[in-house]
């Protein structure tokens, strides 16, 4: 069958043609008029040279090669049927790995949403990794499909969505003497601070508005999570302080050895992103992980409600 001859738009109309072999019948199936199958019938009959449909008493019967064209489009039809039906998910079935990265406190906040994902798709299998300063390229190459990320990142074909916005604070142990009732930034900087760090080249954000201003804060201890990090605040007798976002302190305080402080300098809040790939922006599992991450966790993480609409993608 010479379907690159044959226009793809035809093909249902021959074979409700050769099917029905009555064109009055095969209009009304099509819901066409009859004298619009009529030259669809002529079109048709012109591309394959031949009659298709013949009169034989009161009735079409089938040539040869409308024989041959009908067995053959048994075959064809319920293949085009499917690639031209709208996709479609089954959780049940759906089999495959997903790779999302993100800090320590990015999965925490994220975790009963990815519960989720797994108690609805049993089948599916997701890896999570610790997010560093490569992550983007990750994302990019197809090593991972979701990355929760704080860094404001500009690279061609990949989408964004803002999913948590969180003022930083200062948090201690309640009884510190350190902390005065009125912060000072002179007394702020001379603090015993810990900080978190995705790498040992990487400044944090606290980090670099106080370079800004060329200030600098006594750090004592550097670690790659806030899980870490609050360990030391929670010690007994701790001078350790630790400048953090609200919404990270609010998850992980356990309500009784810890207090918060206003910074004494402006700093704007911390905006985490979650970025995915433009290959897998359209597709049905990529939307419904997404959509799962935003409804589980946006109404409950601090600042994001109302945030949680706005959407950019790079690339577009």
């Amino acid at each position: 069958m010479n379907v690159n001859k044959l226009q793809m738009s035809l093909l249902p109309a021959l074979y409700v043609l050769l099917t029905e072999k009555n064109v009055s019948k095969a209009a009304d199936q099509m819901k066409l008029t009859q004298p619009a199958m009529s030259k669809i019938l002529t079109q048709l009959r012109r591309l394959f040279d031949d009659e298709l449909l013949v009169r034989c008493a009161k009735q079409y019967q089938l040539t040869a090669r409308a024989e041959q064209l009908l067995s053959e489009l048994h075959h064809l039809m319920p293949q085009i049927e499917n690639l031209c039906a709208a996709p479609s998910l089954s959780l049940d079935t759906v089999d495959k790995k997903i790779n999302l990265s993100g800090t320590d406190m990015d999965v925490l906040l994220a975790s009963n949403a990815i519960t989720t994902i797994l108690d609805s798709a049993k089948y599916l299998k997701l890896s999570i990794s610790t997010s560093h300063k490569y992550s983007i390229e990750s994302l990019i190459q197809g090593k991972i499909d979701f990355l929760f990320t704080a860094f404001d990142c500009d690279y061609s074909g990949l989408y964004r969505k803002l999913w948590l916005q969180s003022e930083y604070v200062l948090v201690s142990h309640k009884n510190n003497p350190d902390i005065k009732s009125t912060m000072t930034l002179p007394g702020y900087l001379d603090l015993r601070h810990l900080a978190f760090q995705l790498s040992n080249d990487n400044q944090n954000a606290v980090d670099s508005v106080l370079a800004k201003q060329a200030l600098k804060r006594k750090i004592s201890l550097w670690v790659p999570t806030f899980y870490q990090a609050m360990a030391f605040v929670k010690a007994p007798d701790s001078h350790f302080v630790l400048t953090m976002p609200r919404a990270f302190y609010e998850y992980l305080d356990d309500k009784q050895n810890l207090k918060v402080s206003a910074l004494p300098f402006d700093i704007k809040p911390l905006s985490v992103f979650l970025y995915w790939h433009k290959k897998g922006h359209g597709d049905l599992l990529n939307k419904w992980i997404r959509q799962i991450i935003f409804d589980q966790t946006g109404s409950k993480i601090k600042g994001s409600e109302a945030l949680k609409e706005q959407f950019s993608s790079k690339n577009q």
